[in-house]
């Protein structure tokens, strides 16, 4: 079961990192690009931590992946102040771009895991 959450530990510490750095801006100038950007890294963190949880057995999958969620949008919102300490902004959009992250790849791992039947 701890094999199943490495990865997840892992993605986090990844997140963290990235959060360190000076801030990148508009990637490629294009608008919003940064949400997108968001959306993509929670997405990872969210795909990480659903796939977790059904590897883990539980046997409430659908509460626990609503927990991880939660547990992903709290983290979200950390990983937004810790930048404001790094110098860089604090921004609601962007904490809202993470839990979209984390809502589409939960949804995503929920339905491939309920066709799969398990």
């Amino acid at each position: 079961m701890v094999k199943a959450w490495l990865p997840v530990a892992g993605y986090a510490v990844l997140i963290l990192a990235l959060s360190s750095l000076p801030d990148p801006g508009n990637p490629g100038g294009v608008k919003h690009a940064d949400k997108l950007a968001h959306l993509v890294e929670y997405g990872g963190l969210g795909w990480l931590t659903a796939r977790a949880v059904v590897r883990s057995g539980r046997r409430k999958v659908g509460a626990c992946l609503a927990l991880a969620v939660l547990a992903g949008a709290a983290f979200a919102a950390l990983d937004e102040l810790y930048q404001g300490t790094r110098g860089r902004t604090t921004s609601a959009g962007d904490w809202a771009a993470d839990v979209t992250g984390l809502l589409l790849a939960t949804a995503a791992v929920w339905w491939l895991h309920t066709r799969r039947g398990s």
